[in-house]
């Protein structure tokens, strides 16, 4: 095993921030020792990290691996994983090139910001963390209390509510998603009418005003003639 070429390809989750650098993997004995540093994670992240090898074309991750890898990683410099090449794999060779997966277990967090939303708009939802082999079920409260469900949908972390208009208006709404055992919720935010309540208001009563006006404009008229010439005056 000694004098096998290898290289080294890197394969991040790509729905987060995290990175994999300076990576290096060199023989040790019967060992091959990987180093590698995982850093622009987000506090809170554990990772799972996977490493695979070219002879049985990264079907499965290796097992004889020990160090810095499985679950429960933490973001830092200088991770070493040792794999025991011999024991795997007997007496391989040629060159081999590796690959670290690295996937974030990340709290289920709900990123939206939103205090306020219209009936008949689009709420754009943004979340991460969660068990990505569970459906998510979103659901609307109001109050504390579940008055809807939104929907239940692959954990992919983003979704575009489109708010129903007959939703009824109001304040102390929240969101929650629901992922196995986790959940996470919005901050409170208000549902509004999609037309303001003082436009539907403000053209009847301009209509009402213009109705009033005009008999009143006309009620003057008339009285003001009868005064100029009642009949106890003029006889």
């Amino acid at each position: 095993m000694r004098n096998l070429v290898f290289f080294l390809f890197l394969v991040p989750l790509l729905s987060f921030s995290q990175k994999i650098e300076n990576t290096k993997a060199e023989a040790s004995g019967e060992k091959i020792i990987i180093t590698y540093d995982l850093t622009q994670g987000e506090p809170g992240d554990t990772y799972t990290i996977s490493l695979f090898a070219s002879h049985n074309n990264f079907s499965k991750p290796l097992s004889k691996v020990f160090g810095d890898v499985g679950q429960g990683v933490q973001e830092g410099k200088g991770k070493r994983i040792e794999w025991e090449s011999k024991v795997e794999v007997g007496n391989y060779k040629g060159a081999l090139t590796f690959e670290i997966e690295a996937i974030v277990i990340a709290p289920l967090t709900l990123k939206t910001e939103a205090t306020s939303t219209k009936r008949g708009k689009t709420l754009p939802l943004r979340w991460r963390g969660g068990d990505h082999n569970q459906n998510v079920k979103i659901e609307l409260l109001k109050g504390g209390d579940v008055v809807g469900v939104v929907g239940t949908l692959s954990n992919k972390g983003f979704y575009e509510w489109n708010v129903p208009g007959k939703q009824p208006a109001g304040k102390d709404y929240t969101l929650r998603l629901v992922n196995g055992r986790e959940t996470a919720s919005s901050q409170p935010f208000a549902i509004k009418p999609k037309i303001p309540m003082w436009v539907k208001i403000a053209i009847p009563v301009a209509a009402l005003g213009a109705i009033l006006v005009l008999p009143k404009s006309s009620s003057e008229n008339a009285t003001s003639t009868r005064l100029t010439g009642p009949p106890d005056i003029l006889n």
